[in-house]
């Protein structure tokens, strides 16, 4: 179970010192790791999918039963969540006649949720035969819980909903669910969606109609991508509230929570910043606030309210990192340090607004600043807290720097979960005798670039930087714009333009996704567990801040027992790089959260960042389709029941030094285990694109042979391969990767232990139906031995005994009942042929190609005068589970 601790320390900033020499030479592998093979569809392992949770949420301090659907989710034995305050535990059927033993229902689980856990969103996967799911997200509200049960397509079949309540519902093709909410005249009742935040496929639209059936609202306005509205009930009476797909689209992945509310509802906060460790003052704006609330000036009509509110550091969650719900459009996007708000008015919405942690002084915007000549002066280093409101705003601010000055102009406003398209525009201000004023251009930012090339997601960043030195002593004044200003009036598009100097820096972004092996249009959302024996890589985007160009070593901890990683370190060359996680041949079952740690010298200082994770929300099936990627909250590791197919590990130094040019020559074994077939060939990994160093090594490929196995081997023992590595004399001194790859062919038998489950449930079941057959027998023989007594009676010419009647009427009904048992036990073993068949089926081996990976083998061209190679350190796994040399 996740530990409250653990999950919020993932997003903390970590201080520990830097690692060894070693561990800053390792290298990094790209994502390709696991885009090995060709342009054909070939079978895989199973990798765990979760699709859905319903209902996808549930209320504090209580039991909800929940059904759970996915890909390859067999034997799943439990979910866990990122707040260990809710629990999930297997719905259990009770034993009947032909399973003497409770049972788990598939795919039913009754989720335990604390009191005291707070209302929002977090992350539940699942926990099966095949490891580690991924994840969804599961909501927990204040309010009353209710589902869709039946179709509510009409307004005469509308679900009640009270006031105050959430619905989980389903979406219905080509068709719209219904609610009747009662109000009183008067009531201002607000509505909102939960789709885009849960991961929901569906694109919701929701209208309102009064009692009188004519419209009384339409959503026009969204929270992170999903439609709100607010009306006030003219006439009381049945008001209906309509939902559906806006392409009439359904089905499981279609689901939404469809709350109803008359509590306060925030739709905006001003500054949209906290500095850690200080009190604010925060403007809150929205609807139902309160009597201390008044009206909010250029809200286009929206009947807003805003009061200020003084938060202390406690209310301002400095040691809770949160996640942002909405979409990652961009990986620097995930490079943000929000955190939310508590107490209060926060308290009482379904999740609390967050602001953006800085340590520099927040300076609130003052209008009037829109014209040019009419800046707003600031001091920096500060961080400025605007809003791109009302419609058509434009802010220009003022600040003064010294010759040889350099400043970094850093707008967050995407980053904060705004749907803003800002840019910067920095001047220089000449000023003449007279009092004229001449504006010379420094710098102008819009987009940032895309830097992660043949990565998952590499769009590139919609919040501008400007980093410039100031060539002479005076004023400056930078203009913030917004593309959409002019045509969108929203107060929630907030921005914050930090003015400092460069803080060289860095973030790290763990991507769990993957590319299909045999389609490149195709991009999988990707799997953490992996096999004793076997290896899973993680894909490492490095987000470099202001001008930081070092080395970053990336470590895996907290793993597992029995899972090791070698460092590797992504040189200031790159932006990417892989960690592979192996687990011992010997490592048993478990799963466990993990963190990945990034450390370097900047400076004089050594800093360490945790990496923070996200992972695509379904399957990419085409080019066209759009990444939809989203942070998570945790990486969850498990290692699973079965065997690696094959294993491949070096038997010497995985980080060797070279001094000149040469040939390195590095031996490895490979262990196959039963089911593998056929030849093996190993090819050495390709280069990122952004390396430009084709030529930089040359390593041939390595082929094995099918081995012949000894009488009574199941198995042959493990072999023994060599990679080399030619080098060219004229390779520039740095950091290089040796990392061998291929496929297996292998026999898989899927879930063999369920097959054995299904036979031996069959079995009882014959049994059971062979001695209800033979009872039938015996008590037909008692009942035509009753039958010839009272016959026998008859023939005398006398009355047959009333108590032999009774017998003979007692044989006819144990008969009765006895065959009926034996129908069922029938019926049953029918039933269970079938199961027992389709399970054998399923568990029969088939062949598949399996991916197999080396762990990564780092050279170091030092440039130094010494021998031509050495080992500078041994960096393996140890043998002994959860422990690394």
């Amino acid at each position: 179970m996740t530990t409250s601790s653990s999950w919020k320390a993932a997003r903390c900033r970590w201080h520990d010192r830097a690692t060894s020499l070693v561990c800053r030479a390792a290298m990094m592998l790209l994502a390709a790791v696991v885009a090995c093979g060709g342009a054909r569809a070939v079978a895989e392992l199973p990798e765990p999918l979760l699709t859905t949770i319903q209902p996808p949420g549930g209320r504090q301090g209580e039991d909800v039963e929940v059904t759970v659907a996915g890909v390859n989710l067999d034997d799943v034995s439990s979910l866990v969540f990122s707040h260990p305050g809710i629990a999930a535990t297997p719905v259990m059927a009770a034993a009947t006649e032909f399973d003497p033993e409770p049972r788990p229902v598939p795919g039913r689980m009754t989720v335990s949720i604390a009191a005291d856990v707070p209302a929002g969103i977090y992350e539940a996967a699942a926990i099966g035969r095949f490891g580690v799911s991924s994840s969804r997200r599961f909501v927990v509200s204040r309010s009353q819980e209710l589902r869709k049960t039946s179709s509510i397509d009409s307004a005469e079949k509308a679900l009640p909903l009270p006031l105050d309540a959430v619905a989980n519902a389903v979406a219905d093709a080509n068709a719209a669910d219904h609610f009747a909410v009662d109000c009183p005249a008067g009531q201002r009742v607000h509505v909102e969606v939960w789709a885009n935040r849960i991961d929901s496929r569906i694109d919701p639209l929701v209208e309102v109609r009064g009692p009188d059936g004519r419209l009384v609202e339409v959503s026009a306005e969204a929270i992170d991508g999903d439609p709100v509205l607010d009306f006030t009930a003219v006439a009381a009476g049945r008001h209906v509230v309509q939902v559906h797909d806006r392409y009439a689209r359904g089905g499981g992945e279609f689901f939404y929570r469809l709350a109803v509310s008359t509590g306060p509802v925030v739709v905006a906060v001003f500054p949209a910043a906290a500095e850690v460790g200080e009190p604010a003052t925060i403007t809150v704006m929205g609807r139902g606030l309160g009597d201390d609330a008044g009206p909010m000036p250029d809200d286009d009509g929206r009947g807003l309210e805003q009061k200020a509110i003084e938060v202390d550091p406690s209310q301002i969650g400095f040691d809770d990192p949160a996640v942002p719900a909405g979409r990652l459009l961009s990986p620097r996007d995930a490079a943000a340090d929000l955190v939310p708000l508590r107490g209060g008015v926060f308290d009482q919405l379904p999740s609390p607004p967050t602001v953006l942690q800085v340590d520099l002084d927040v300076v609130p915007e003052v209008e009037p600043n829109d014209e040019a000549d009419l800046p707003q002066l600031v001091p920096w280093p500060a961080a400025i807290a605007g809003r791109f409101h009302p419609r058509g705003d434009r802010d220009w601010f003022a600040f003064e720097a010294a010759a040889g000055q350099a400043i970094m102009l850093d707008l967050f406003s995407r980053r904060l979960g705004s749907t803003t398209d800002a840019s910067l525009r920095l001047e220089r201000l000449a000023f003449d005798d007279a009092g004229g004023i001449t504006a010379h251009e420094v710098a102008f930012a819009d987009d940032g670039p895309q830097e992660f090339q043949g990565a998952i997601v590499d769009r590139p960043s919609l919040d501008p930087q400007i980093s410039f030195t100031a060539d002479v002593a005076g004023t400056y004044r930078v203009l913030v714009k917004d593309l959409a200003a002019d045509s969108v009036a929203n107060p929630a598009s907030s921005y914050v333009l930090a003015i400092r100097q460069p803080r060289p820096d860095f973030d790290l972004v763990a991507m769990i996704a993957r590319p299909d092996r045999g389609d490149a249009n195709t991009f999988h959302v990707g799997n953490t567990s992996l096999a004793a024996g076997g290896t899973v890589a993680i894909d490492i985007l490095l987000l470099r801040h202001e001008g930081f160009a070092g080395d970053v070593t990336v470590t895996a901890e907290q793993l597992p027992s029995g899972v090791t990683a070698v460092p590797v370190v992504i040189p200031g060359r790159l932006r990417r790089g892989v960690i592979v996680l192996q687990a011992a041949d010997d490592a048993t079952p478990i799963e466990q959260e993990v963190r990945f740690v990034g450390r370097a010298v900047v400076g004089d200082a050594e800093l360490a960042r945790s990496a923070r994770a996200a992972t695509l929300r379904w399957k990419k099936s085409n080019a066209n389709e759009p990444d939809l990627v989203r942070c998570t909250e945790t990486v969850r590791v498990a290692v699973t029941a079965d065997a690696a197919p094959v294993t491949l590990r070096p038997k010497e130094a995985t980080t060797l030094e070279m001094a000149r040019g040469g040939r390195l020559t590095i031996p490895f074994d490979v262990i196959r285990r039963p089911g593998v077939k056929g030849p093996l060939s190993l090819t050495p990994l390709g280069y990122p694109a952004e390396m430009k160093l084709p030529d930089a090594l040359k390593v041939p490929e390595v082929k094995f042979e099918e081995p012949q196995l000894a009488e009574g081997e199941t198995a042959p023992p493990a072999a023994t391969g060599e990679v080399s590595v030619d080098i060219e004399p004229g390779v520039a001194p740095g950091v290089y990767t040796v990392a061998m790859q291929g496929v297996a062919k292998y026999a898989f038998a899927r879930n063999p232990e369920a097959a054995e489950r299904a036979k031996a449930d069959l079995e009882r079941v014959a049994a059971t139906a062979t001695a209800r057959a033979a009872a039938v027998e015996t008590h037909k023989a008692a009942l035509a031995a009753a039958e010839k007594a009272v016959a026998d009676a008859a023939a005398g010419g006398g009355e047959p005994p009333v108590e032999m009647l009774a017998t003979r009427d007692a044989a006819q009904q144990t008969v009765a009942q006895a065959e009926a048992s034996l129908q069922a036990a029938v019926d049953e073993r029918a039933r269970r042929e079938k199961v027992a068949t389709d399970t054998a089926a399923a568990a029969a081996a088939q062949d598949i190609d399996v991916p197999v990976l080396m762990p990564p083998i780092t050279v170091v061209r030092c440039g130094c005068a010494r021998s031509p190679w050495r080992p500078i350190r041994l960096v393996l796994p140890s043998r002994r589970a959860g422990r690394q040399t």
